[in-house]
């Protein structure tokens, strides 16, 4: 279960579908960020110390629960129209 509760992140200018989009967007966005400071990480490492790298794929949390955490402290704005 995520926290916040979609409760706390939806009223009554944001819906459960624009939440579930902006979640998805900033997920989006937090995984183009891991992997490109992957790869910046990679290309200034050696092969020998690449070897013990954490690759993105092996994060303790999930990009969606990242972005959920986003919305609900700010960082991310949903835009309503």
């Amino acid at each position: 279960m995520l926290y916040p509760s979609i409760q706390k992140l939806t009223n009554d200018k944001v819906n459960r579908y624009m939440l579930v989009m902006a979640a998805a967007k900033c997920a989006r966005h937090i995984t183009q960020e891991i992997v490109d400071e992957h790869n910046r990480q990679a290309l200034e490492r050696t092969d020998k110390e690449s070897k013990n790298d954490v690759a993105p794929s092996e994060l303790k949390e999930k990009a969606v629960s990242m972005a959920v955490k986003r919305l609900d402290e700010g960082q991310y704005k949903i835009i309503v129209d």
